[in-house]
């Protein structure tokens, strides 16, 4: 089943996810990719205070997980309501065995790894992800975190890599290794005017698409280093 949605992981996660009752189970925190980088399922968190005592370890990380291919699932984008056809105590958690196999990546551990070129030269850590209607992704590639929050508060240029996820050659545990240079990938730029060319946000970009909301650029055309 498509996922219906054509959205970037920090859109997602405002999303919350209902059970068959229109209770609510939580919002989306999370999400778990195959090794071909297709969505499998959602990992859902609780309020604030319960995510806190889950960090500092006085609640067990027991996040519920909603396996896509093993439940129906509409979305309402009026009131960004993710609905499943199961209710919320039914659902496993996230520590449970084989919940996550180990053939499968959380896409909160794929933010941590360094990718690395083709030459070996280090182009940043994963910051975002753009997720497609046939639920395959693509990662989006920021700059060190200072560089990244005079992004987010509009003092320089807002702009990104976008790092399409068959030139991934090699995962391990601290980086992501890509058979492309720094020049064979796409810049992302959002909410930045060139030459009169107004970037808008991820949402509904497309790989066929270039005249999406998000407009894409060859590295090598902006003249950036």
């Amino acid at each position: 089943m498509p996922f219906g949605l054509q959205i970037d992981c920090r859109n997602l996660k405002k999303i919350n996810v209902v059970d068959v009752n229109n209770h609510v189970v939580g919002n989306i925190i999370d999400f778990v990719v195959d090794k071909k980088f297709t969505l499998t399922k959602l990992i859902l968190g609780g309020s604030f205070v319960e995510e806190l005592l889950e960090r500092i370890g006085i609640k067990t990380d027991d996040d519920p997980v909603v396996a896509l291919d093993q439940t129906e699932f509409t979305f309402n984008e009026e009131k960004k309501l993710f609905s499943i056809n199961l209710k919320g105590e039914d659902l496993p958690n996230k520590l449970q065995k084989d919940v996550i196999s180990k053939d499968e990546y959380v896409f909160s551990k794929l933010r941590k790894k360094l990718v690395i070129c083709s030459e070996g030269t280090p182009l940043g850590k994963v910051v975002d992800a753009l997720i497609y209607k046939g639920r395959n992704i693509d990662l989006v590639l920021g700059d060190n975190p200072v560089v990244e929050f005079l992004e987010n508060i509009g003092i320089i240029g807002d702009y990104d890599l976008l790092l399409q996820t068959e030139s991934i050659v090699k995962i391990d545990s601290d980086v992501i290794k890509i058979n492309k240079t720094k020049e064979d990938l796409t810049v992302l730029l959002k909410n930045q005017e060139l030459e009169k060319i107004e970037i808008k946000n991820y949402t509904n970009v497309s790989k066929k698409n270039t005249n999406a909301e998000v407009v894409r650029y060859q590295f090598k055309d902006l003249g950036l280093k």
